[in-house]
Formats: structure tokens, C-alpha cells, sequence
């Protein structure tokens, strides 16, 4: 399931956090996954963090790749932020008590 927020910064631009939960088919594995984009003030388009072509990833090792990238990802929008769109998706599909 995904859900995404889009926050106004002071300085009139805009970031877009997107936030996907993924469950296991046949395990109960859960796993999350966010991605942040910046629309600059004035603009329409989104850009991501993360330029698909980045020469500086190619060369490392699966690992340290994911680690450069949340990195990069993190750059646009804080830890606090991310947490607290994962927890409105989470809000949203909390079933109802009656």
C-alpha cells in the first residue's frame, strides 16, 4: 500500500514523501520502503533525490548502495518526516473496532 504527503518548506519549494508498505505473500515479512522528491518554488515538475544515471553508485556493492541512497533520500526530508507519513498509512488501514 502506498501514501504520500507533500510538505511546504519556508522557502516556498515543495518535497514530496512517498511512503510504501509491501507484505510477504507466503511469509510474514514486512518491509518498508520511502522515496522523496523537491519541486523547486515556481516550478511543477518533481525531481527525485536520487539521479538514475549517478555514476557514484554503480560501482558499490549492494549494500553500501542502499546505505548512499537512503542517504541521499534523506537529504530532502528529515527522519521525523518519513516516520510520520508511515504513520498516517498505517492510521489509514488500521481496521475500525466497533
Amino acid at each position: 500500500m502506498k501514501h504520500e504527503k507533500i510538505i511546504r518548506r519556508d522557502d516556498g519549494s515543495r518535497v514530496k514523501i512517498e511512503v510504501l508498505l509491501s507484505l510477504g505473500v507466503y511469509s510474514d515479512a514486512v518491509e518498508w520502503r520511502f522515496a522523496t522528491y523537491k519541486c523547486e518554488k515556481g516550478k511543477r515538475t518533481w525531481q527525485t533525490a536520487i539521479d538514475p544515471f549517478a555514476y557514484e553508485l554503480r560501482g558499490l556493492a549492494d549494500r553500501d548502495k542502499k546505505a548512499r541512497e537512503r542517504h541521499l533520500k534523506l537529504q530532502l526530508a528529515t527522519e521525523e518526516e518519513v516516520e510520520a507519513v508511515m504513520l498516517e498509512l498505517l492510521a489509514k488501514i488500521k481496521p475500525v473496532v466497533s
